[in-house]
């Protein structure tokens, strides 16, 4: 049954989430005089899809299994605010360090700069935009646009030109979690020189904005089940029967939740919109995606590689000779089809392309973050340690060796060696995985597109609101910053100053 609360606890706003848009939302409300909000998180923690854990075999070392950047620092408010605390009262941050190392399947390093990397996929993002941003273009997958380019382009490019380029360009899926095959064209953009600052770690930020406003606003494990618009106010229903009554609504959740809404079936997450999502949103809503980037971490008891670079990606195994391929090909449609049926799923999650940061380049610690993408994802959050540890032991002695170990990793998750002081190889000790993909409150990680999709369309639908006093927050409402944290943390400001301009009126 219902609990209607007190008419004197009406409040001026109800926040459905607490991530850092729900956060910042509620930190702006009460820094200009709002006293009376109600945050209201469905995890028993604050914090959202930004979630700092502490290694149980190694106490002292953390790690954001979400976001872990700083991006586009030049523009970032989120990383401009830091900077004008106290060091003390900041999280730290590492700009990257060195340029990205890229490698074979097996190890062999590429000399970029002696093919001119760089300059190689700047060209394809220009050829990108040239493409497929004019009226009449018709977006089509990053695979797509990047076959065109080896096609049109190949008498401009020697063989081992093509040969990096398409291992390399593949890197871009680290960027957005979605496979080339399904990744926008359009939205690809690969920006190579912008600096990024990875955050040491996000739950100082976290906690500094929390802290900022009444540890009684914020009401956890507890789960939004119904919206309803009433006259002048908003009935915020929760899992255990209660209903806020509220001025505004600030709806904070990932937008893969949201969509949720539009489906008739009732599960975790989903809330009831009354009256229905309107059509602008409900429209659109489907009209961005998800990535489904994965962490593994892999955590050893000493460094035996080098610590010079923070940046790896390792490619896939290459079944295709994409140079030779391009020079024979007649016409694009059949070249594009051949090398499309040559580069189906792998046999091994192993041979797929991953991401990796060094930590010990970045921190000092002798761990490495392996990123991944599906189908990778969904095995690392669906298997146990020691079945990660066992499929990925190649790739991790492969990737160590090549930048500079000349020992293979030992595996021990079981700390069954117990004197390892003789022991020259570095030591697996444990193994962290990320779990966004089947977290119910965050099915993925981030936004991200598809070919065809409208990520503008619907961020200018989200951000005209429900109606004047349902609004949204979050990382995929502000299109400049999508998938960012700094984006969420900007909604979060907008939507409380769309709020004290209305009380004002």
């Amino acid at each position: 049954m219902e609990k209607i609360l007190e008419k004197d606890s009406v409040k001026c706003a109800v926040i459905v989430g607490a991530g850092i848009a729900g956060l910042k939302t509620a930190s702006e409300l009460y820094a200009s005089g709002v006293k009376n909000c109600m945050l209201l998180e469905a995890r028993p923690r604050v914090g959202g899809r930004l979630f700092t854990v502490k290694s149980e075999v190694f106490p002292e070392r953390a790690y954001d299994l979400g976001g872990s950047w700083h991006h586009h620092t030049l523009e970032n408010g989120l990383f401009l605010e830091e900077l004008s605390l106290p060091k003390s009262e900041r999280a730290d941050f590492v700009f990257d360090i060195g340029s990205v190392i890229y490698m074979e399947h097996d190890g062999t390093l590429m000399n970029c700069e002696k093919v001119g990397l760089d300059a190689l996929l700047n060209q394809l993002m220009q050829y990108i935009e040239s493409e497929l941003f004019g009226q009449e273009a018709e977006d089509v997958t990053f695979f797509e646009i990047f076959l065109r380019y080896i096609y049109e382009k190949h008498t401009s490019l020697s063989d081992r030109q093509i040969e990096i380029l398409a291992m390399a360009a593949q890197n871009l899926e680290f960027w957005h979690g979605v496979d080339w095959k399904m990744l926008s064209g359009r939205w690809s953009e690969m920006d190579q020189n912008r600096r990024d600052a990875m955050v040491l770690n996000y739950d100082k930020i976290v906690g500094r904005i929390q802290r900022s406003f009444p540890e009684d606003w914020i009401k956890l494990n507890t789960e939004v089940r119904q919206i309803k618009r009433v006259g002048d106010e908003v009935h915020v229903t929760t899992n255990d029967g209660a209903v806020y009554r509220t001025e505004f609504c600030v709806v904070t959740i990932p937008r893969t939740v949201l969509a949720l809404s539009l489906q008739e079936e009732k599960r975790m997450g989903r809330i009831e919109f009354i009256p229905p999502l309107n059509e602008s949103i409900s429209s659109k809503i489907n009209k961005m995606h998800f990535g489904f980037l994965g962490k593994l971490i892999l955590e050893f008891d000493k460094c035996t590689w080098e610590n010079r670079c923070s940046n790896i990606f390792k490619a896939g195994i290459q079944k295709v000779h994409i140079d030779k391929e391009v020079r024979a090909a007649r016409d694009f449609e059949s070249f594009a089809k051949k090398i499309d049926s040559m580069t189906q799923d792998f046999k091994h999650y192993s041979d797929y392309p991953v991401a990796i940061v060094n930590m010990m380049a970045i921190a000092g610690i002798p761990s490495l973050i392996i990123f991944t993408k599906p189908p990778s994802t969904e095995y690392i959050e669906n298997s146990c340690k020691a079945e990660i540890a066992k499929t990925f032991k190649p790739l991790i002695d492969i990737v160590i060796k090549a930048i500079g170990s000349p020992f293979d990793c030992i595996i021990d998750l079981e700390s069954k060696i117990t004197n390892n002081s003789d022991l020259k190889n570095p030591i697996l000790k444990n193994v962290i995985t990320t779990s966004w993909a089947k977290d119910p409150y965050s099915l993925g990680g981030y936004s991200a597109c598809h070919a065809g999709d409208d990520p503008k369309g619907l961020v200018e639908s989200i951000n005209k609101g429900q109606d004047s006093r349902i609004r949204f927050a979050g990382e995929h409402t502000v299109f400049k910053s999508l998938g960012c944290s700094y984006g969420a943390w900007e909604s979060g400001i907008r939507e409380a100053q769309y709020i004290l301009k209305q009380q004002r009126q």
